[in-house]
Order: C-alpha cells, then structure tokens, then sequence
C-alpha cells in the first residue's frame, strides 16, 4: 500500500508529488547492496548504499532516510556496534538487520543493539519488503 503525500512543491503540471519511501541499504558485499538496490527500486523506493561504517556514519547523520538496512559485519567494524552508533543520535528511524550472522546470540545482540528487526541470510525478499513495510507506513 502507497501513501501519497501532497507535497507544496507539484510538478509542472500542477500535480501532487508521490514522496518515494528513502532507505539506505549497508552491506560490505558490492554484488549485494547493487542486487539489493535494483530489487528495491523495482519496488518503488529510492536507495543510498554504503560499503562500510566509514561511509554509513556520515549518511546517517545527515539523516532524511525512512529505513537503515545494515549488515552483521564490515571492513571497518561490526553492524551491532554500528547501531548503537546510529542509536546515540537516532533513535526513530527504523534498523533492519539482513546479516549471516544467525546464532540466536546474535539476533538478540542485533536487537538490543537498536534495531526493530534481524533476517538471517539467505532471506525471503518479500519477507524483507513485509518487514519494511511495517516500519515505514
């Protein structure tokens, strides 16, 4: 389901602006966070990817996402410290977990850590979008 927000800004038509739902897709895997940004701009969102903490710190601070998807891991660090990062100057935009890291242990370290939810890898993307949904409406 869409919601359309009537934006003061119309298009030069004089039509309202559908706002596209804004996610920032973290993951060290380059083949990943380009798969996961084709799949979920086919499904009507607008991606910003990052490869590393270096590189998602900043995004996130700058704010203006609806959704955070980060990894279990990168280069530079864990995505649980991440989170909690994320967490000491965000605490409303929704995290989601999508990482190989699938001990009960780590799921609970993942949610304590800030996050709304945790998918093990290999996921179901539709239970990704449901997932995303429920956190964005």
């Amino acid at each position: 389901m869409r919601r359309r927000v009537s934006a003061p800004n119309r298009d030069p038509f004089g039509l309202a602006v559908e706002r596209r739902k804004h996610v920032l897709c973290a993951d060290d895997d380059e083949d990943t966070r380009a798969m996961m940004a084709i799949l979920l701009e086919m499904r009507g969102y607008q991606v910003t990817t990052a490869g590393s903490v270096a590189e998602t710190l900043p995004l996130t601070e700058s704010g203006g996402f609806d959704l955070l998807l980060l990894a279990g891991a990168y280069p530079d660090g864990l995505g649980i410290d991440l989170c909690k990062q994320i967490r000491t100057f965000d605490t409303r935009t929704p995290i989601v977990f999508l990482s190989a890291y699938a001990y009960p242990a780590d799921i609970n370290q993942g949610l304590e850590s800030g996050a709304q939810a945790y998918l093990t890898k290999p996921f179901d993307f539709d239970v990704l979008e449901q997932t995303m949904e429920q956190f964005t409406l």
